[in-house]
């Protein structure tokens, strides 16, 4: 590789030294260029080097690496100077200039750090010349090697940290308070053109006048100059440097001036932004974090993940467990009343504040009822509809669950985990948005204005920054913002200061963090969103369909079963089907790769959660102890008769007389109830515990219902009494047909509703008087089960969309790129096309090859390595060489030829 002083001049050339396995790191990390098929390395050096694409590049560099981009613009004079450089000069101004505003000595990078962040560079293709860290060669401080122009260039180059201080002493609002009108407009300009902008000396040199005041009191900076007479075209053609001898016969300089950060931020109203200030990375944190390899199989995806972060996995269940609960109620909240929508189908503040209201005692936040919300909605267990017949006033329609919602309640925790957290990472919703705008407008949950495919992109940099640390090792989970500002400066500088903490605190919340680093679900998620392209079934299916089949197929647990009789009339759902899997011993080899992933995440979120008992423990103070997580039909039964107290992986439920109503009203007796705890109590049941069961059970089916439009009937003619003279009577339409049965105007469900909430004991009732055995929540009724025209809406909220890794486009791309270089020999061109005919004809005779430069239809420029096999006046054919094709080429898309020897 090159040595002091022989750095090659153009970019094209150093790509045609690098190995391939070099070439192979550039082109990863900017798959961008990599179709069309770069043609020779001068193509692919012109696509690296386009303004377009190195902004794009420059804006995910981490934070040492732009910091050395901005001293490099100082050191080619903004990229017009583009002579080699040395790692020596870089270094000596670079702390220089972190030392002029302010950053202290423990602050300051070391040579071996800016060495690294040169090799970071190199990897994406913005400097060359400087060896590869797997050569024989090493970078020392005096190795040299040039800078892209348009890498110094790029606006955001000009990384935040290298600003002036502001005046010591003075208030950010005071300032900004002695500014005039005019030159309040003159900032608020230049905030709404992105921050920058050009002012011409020339036309008032009054150092009162606005642009020289405020670049005086410090909201205003310059960072260029440019010639005034014939101004150029880009913002840095033709400049001259800053400070240039004014004595010159030069016309007077523009002056580029630009919004100091600070000031930028604060006039977009983000004044408590988090901004980083140490170019060495937070302690612990390993820069760039160690690649996730790839697997085939579940097993072996599974064995990616190390134990460290295996075992912080496990430590997230307690979270996760939480955050299940919290869904689960949600959705049985939104089956017993569900959302009534707003005119574009939004849920509005009065519904969330309901909602707020009525599930606050089990400890949701109004945060992560937005959060859950949203992403129910993606996962398809909420969705739209109009049960005029059911519910009253339903102007534009009702939110309520679907059958995914009931499947999902009924899977075990291992694969609600997983489509959790998978269904959070892919989720386009940017949640922190929900409530007022800085107009005063309300953006309401399920409004566009929360969809944003940013979101994604900032869940994968944010848990890409948060693998950097040692799983390990303790620390803070605010370590994870200073992780992503170093790794990701560009994007944070400028965010929303809601975003980071939000994210962090859900990605807790969803078992995606554990501490400060990432736990072993992350390890698995990161591929599947960044690397692996789904199927087409997988666009087109909700994602808790598309997962919670592959669960039942290939990786569900099966759930303990009682063993005694009666387990029906515990509350065992016959027609959910999803505690035991579709095919017992289904293999895994005929799965895609994407299905892989998907089958090795529900696994491990599986193992990272203790296996499902049914085990309990009774106590005197009628609370109920669930010392690991239940299974299935266990935990259906316990949220019919129980109320959870304290939610977890051990689980504490309190019965009382209203929860027992409430077991009883969906259709359990007594017997059943006081059979369910004796086979799972440990212990035995406390007589206090047997005692309430049969106080409330004496009142068991006093009043029974069933459809005629309804009817209630009721054994004692004095509770129909009562009933007549309650509320319910008006509200449900109620009339007495004969001593011990009412009829009412309304449905089953609401005159039952309506029954109960006077304090009356009611139990729904088949045609022939049996009770009707139901969840403790209302089913999720039908006129919530997704269309195909749901779906495609509801996938728009939610991406499976990725940036795959071709490998297979790397290396046609390198071995297309080799192959156009050693095409480029030494040979006689013709560029005269009354030469070409006579020539062509010869070598078709003779056999020989020639070089076909050839200009598209589109105006794609392509070359060709060619035997001429017939030749006619407007066209010839030829074999092409490495295509083993015949091409037939007219003559007037021909731009030269060259003749090859052999």
């Amino acid at each position: 590789m090159s040595s002091p002083g022989s750095v090659p001049d153009r970019l094209s050339e150093w790509l045609a030294q690098i190995s391939d396995d070099q070439l192979s790191l550039i082109l990863r990390e900017r798959l961008e260029n990599l179709f069309p098929m770069p043609v020779g390395s001068g193509q692919l050096a012109a696509r690296l080097t386009s303004p377009f694409t190195v902004t794009q590049t420059v804006e995910a560099l981490d934070m040492l690496s732009s910091a050395c981009l901005r001293v490099m613009a100082d050191l080619t004079d903004h990229g017009r100077n583009n002579g080699p450089l040395t790692v020596s000069d870089l270094y000596d101004r670079l702390t220089s200039s972190l030392a002029e505003v302010g950053v202290d000595e423990s602050s300051m990078p070391t040579e071996h750090h800016v060495l690294s962040a040169l090799e970071y560079l190199s990897e994406h293709g913005l400097v060359w010349g400087l060896p590869f860290p797997d050569t024989a060669d090493h970078a020392t401080v005096e190795s040299q090697f040039r800078v892209v122009s348009d890498a110094v260039r790029s606006p955001t180059s000009q990384i935040a940290f290298i600003e002036p201080p502001l005046p010591i002493g003075e208030d950010w609002t005071a300032l900004l308070d002695t500014v005039t009108p005019q030159e309040r407009r003159v900032l608020q300009r230049l905030h709404g053109a992105g921050g920058r902008g050009v002012h011409s000396p020339a036309k008032n040199s009054d150092p009162s006048a606005p642009v020289p005041h405020l670049i005086s009191l410090g909201l205003l900076e310059v960072y260029d100059t440019a010639q005034s007479t014939g101004r150029p075209s880009s913002a840095h053609k033709g400049r001259t440097p800053s400070g240039a001898n004014s004595s010159t016969q030069q016309p007077p300089a523009d002056v580029y001036v630009r919004l100091p950060l600070r000031v930028h931020n604060y006039l977009a109203g983000r004044h408590d932004n988090f901004v980083p200030t140490s170019l060495q990375p937070p302690e612990g944190f390993h820069f760039p974090p160690s690649p996730i390899p790839m697997k085939q199989t579940p097993d072996d995806i599974i064995d990616t993940v190390s134990p460290a972060r295996a075992q912080l996995s496990s430590a997230a269940a307690a979270e996760v467990s939480l955050t299940l609960f919290h869904m689960r109620e949600l959705l049985r909240f939104a089956a017993r009343t569900p959302f009534k929508a707003l005119r574009n189908s939004e849920i509005g503040v009065r519904e969330l504040r309901r909602a707020e209201k009525e599930l606050s005692d089990i400890g949701l936040t109004r945060t992560r009822l937005i959060t859950l919300l949203e992403l129910a909605r993606g996962l398809g267990f909420l969705d739209w509809g109009d049960p005029e017949s059911l519910y009253d006033e339903a102007d534009y329609g009702w939110w309520g669950p679907t059958r995914l919602a009931e499947e999902w309640i009924h899977a075990d925790a291992g694969t609600q985990w997983a489509l959790l957290a998978m269904g959070w990472f892919g989720s386009l919703a940017q949640t922190w948005v929900v409530g007022k705008d800085e107009d005063g407008k309300n953006i309401n949950v399920f409004d566009e204005e929360t969809v944003s495919p940013g979101a994604l992109v900032l869940r994968r940099h944010l848990l890409s920054a948060a693998r950097g640390f040692d799983p390990s090792a303790t620390g803070k989970t605010e370590d994870v913002y200073s992780a992503y500002g170093y790794m990701y400066p560009q994007h944070v500088v400028y965010m929303d200061p809601r975003a980071v903490p939000n994210m962090v605190t859900n990605a807790e919340a969803f078992g995606l963090i554990s501490g400060r680093a990432t736990t072993g679900v992350t390890d698995i998620l990161l591929p599947l969103f960044r690397d692996i392209p789904p199927d087409r079934e997988t666009h087109s299916t909700p994602m808790a369909d598309y997962v919670l089949r592959l669960s039942r197929t290939y990786a569900s647990q099966p759930t303990s079963q009682p063993t005694s009789v009666g387990s029906d009339s515990a509350g065992n759902n016959k027609d959910t089907g999803s505690s035991q899997p579709d095919s017992a011993n289904s293999s895994t080899a005929d799965l895609s790769l994407y299905d892989a992933y998907v089958v090795a995440l529900i696994r491990h979120c599986q193992a990272s959660f203790p296996a499902p008992s049914s085990t309990l423990i009774a106590q005197g103070d009628m609370t109920v102890l669930a010392p690991s997580p239940l299974d299935d039909t266990t935990t259906s039964m316990m949220d019919r008769i129980a109320d959870v107290e304290s939610p977890g992986l051990a689980t504490l439920y309190r019965v009382s007389e209203d929860s027992l109503r409430r077991g009883m009203a969906s259709g359990l007796t007594p017997e059943d109830i006081s059979s369910f705890l004796s086979l799972r109590v440990l212990n035995g049941v406390p007589q206090g515990l047997t005692f309430l069961i049969d106080d409330v059970g004496r009142f068991y089916g006093s009043v029974r219902g069933g459809e005629a439009s309804c009817y209630l009937r009721i054994d004692d003619p004095q509770v129909v009494d009562d009933v007549l003279a309650s509320p319910a009577a008006s509200s449900a339409g109620l009339r007495k047909i004969a001593p011990t049965v009412l009829v009412g105007s309304v449905p089953l469900a609401t005159a039952l509703r309506d029954v109960a909430a006077e304090g009356f004991q009611v139990v729904q009732e088949d045609a022939g008087g049996m009770a009707v055995q139901s969840d403790s929540v209302a089913r999720f009724d039908s006129h919530f089960d997704l269309s195909p025209a749901d779906e495609s809406e509801m996938l728009t909220r939610y991406s499976v969309n990725v940036t795959p890794t071709p490998e297979d486009g790397i290396a046609g791309a390198i071995a297309a790129v080799r192959r156009e270089d050693a095409d480029d020999v030494e040979g006689r061109v013709l560029t005269h096309p009354q030469d070409w005919v006579p020539q062509l004809s010869h070598y078709a005779r003779s056999g020989m090859q020639v070089i076909v430069t050839y200009v598209e239809k589109n105006g794609a420029t392509k070359r060709y390595r060619m035997e001429p096999l017939t030749v006619t006046s407007g066209y010839f054919d030829g074999f092409d060489v490495h295509s083993s094709e015949v091409r037939r080429i007219a003559f007037h898309h021909v731009t030269s030829i060259t003749l090859l020897d052999r």
